[in-house]
């Protein structure tokens, strides 16, 4: 069980570094040919996103756009959010048995050796 959750925080790293680097695009993107559209949804960028993107993502809105690259950044921004939330949620998952397995086994060891 270690191992596999080594492996899922991995994946969620690199999740985490492309949707990055796909956000940078498409925000950049978004910032320069449609910057009324960027204003609105309160001016994001990489490290600061709002509410109102993240419902401009989850609502497909960037599909309406008559840029083609745009829509194809933004299915993969919309992409890489959604993979790192499930991650993210199956490490938790995963992580709270392991830490209750390892917290009962410390302390059963301690009581051993105190013994």
């Amino acid at each position: 069980m270690p191992t596999l959750f080594n492996y899922m925080g991995l994946c969620w790293f690199v999740s985490c570094l492309l949707q990055t680097m796909v956000a940078k695009i498409f925000l950049s993107r978004l910032m320069r040919l449609h910057p009324a559209i960027w204003v609105k949804l309160g001016k994001p960028h990489v490290m600061m996103k709002t509410f109102k993107y993240f419902g401009y993502l989850w609502r497909k809105d960037f599909n309406s756009l008559p840029d083609d690259k745009i829509v194809v950044v933004g299915r993969a921004v919309r992409f890489f959010t959604l993979l790192q939330f499930v991650l993210f949620i199956f490490m938790l998952v995963l992580f709270v048995p392991l830490a209750i397995h390892n917290f009962h086994v410390f302390f059963l060891s301690a009581g051993h050796m105190a013994n």
